[in-house]
């Protein structure tokens, strides 16, 4: 989904007061992703009408990372200091962050995080807070977050950003709204998310994999399982990834007309003739557990043949 469409989707939710409690935001520009998101905490919060160049209380408290109630928190380098819990950051729009140490996002982090969020919000309408990295909380800390996840408080708002969707901890997956922030979507390679080499190797193998699922017949299907599974493991996976992102393209495009003006997308969504909702849904579902049985190690051959006899 184009970045200024999924956020305008976001925003929508919130005046139609049918938002989520909490987002996982995958994107492919991390830092443009979190000013984005930083952006949606202050036009939510907006005493006025989130107007860019609103100047009410709120507003001006989150450009100058002042607001108490917006919390970004992610990871410190190896070399940032262990005392350093909680600071203000140098990003613009940002308010304040908790810090880790090394790699991950620690559990002491979101007991600070808890704490912090104890009361109702002290400003705001909403306490947000924003983690960064997503994909480096530890599972310890993923569990300690599943309370605000399993139990949502009204005036609570979670966003989860990462660049990885593939290393976040499913516990927290399956508890979030999931939108995806694609920025510079100017060409097939933006759209879908691939450099020229990977395009040149892997493109005309999925495009026809497409072909096979929309139009061969059962028994055809099992035949071309066969040089499918025989793939590398890593270039098996790369090619199951992007059979996933054209069909989520074509579903996007279905629910939302986000691609129907892009010419270059017009190859993509052609090459699937479904239009029902609900059976695209059940498609990406079914490829989301063929990846997760491929990158749990399983047999090949085993993986494939599923793809093809659950298919819809």
């Amino acid at each position: 989904m184009e970045s200024k469409k999924a956020k305008e989707t976001i925003l929508k939710s919130f005046h139609e007061k049918n938002n989520s409690h909490a987002f996982l935001i995958e994107t492919n520009n991390i830092n443009d992703c979190l000013a984005d998101i930083v952006d949606i905490a202050r036009q939510i919060e907006c005493e006025v009408d989130g107007d860019e160049k609103c100047t009410c209380k709120i507003c001006n408290l989150i450009r100058n990372n002042n607001n108490p109630d917006l919390l970004v928190l992610r990871r410190l380098e190896k070399d940032d200091k262990e005392e350093d819990k909680i600071k203000d950051i140098d990003i613009s729009s940002k308010s304040k962050k908790i810090d880790t140490l090394k790699t991950e996002i620690t559990t002491k982090q979101i007991d600070s995080l808890v704490n912090l969020f104890r009361t109702t919000p002290l400003v705001s309408k909403y306490q947000i807070y924003i983690i960064f990295e997503a994909d480096k909380l530890n599972r310890n800390a993923a569990n300690k977050l599943l309370k605000f996840l399993e139990e949502p408080n009204a005036n609570i708002i979670g966003f989860f950003i990462t660049d990885t969707f593939d290393k976040m901890i499913s516990t927290i997956v399956s508890r979030c709204e999931i939108y995806n922030f694609r920025y510079g979507t100017d060409n097939i390679l933006s759209l879908l998310d691939i450099t020229d080499k990977e395009y040149e190797k892997y493109y005309d193998q999925t495009m026809k994999l497409v072909y096979d699922l929309e139009h061969s017949k059962s028994y055809e299907l099992m035949v071309n399982s066969k040089s499918l599974s025989k793939k590398e493991r890593d270039d098996l996976l790369f090619i199951i990834k992007l059979l996933k992102k054209i069909y989520t393209i074509k579903f996007e495009n279905i629910v939302y007309n986000y691609y129907n003006n892009l010419e270059f997308a017009n190859q993509v969504l052609d090459a699937i003739d479904i239009d029902d909702v609900s059976i695209l849904s059940k498609r990406i579902l079914l490829i989301d557990e063929i990846l997760s049985d491929l990158s749990k190690n399983s047999i090949r051959d085993m993986s494939i043949n599923k793809l093809f006899i659950k298919w819809v």
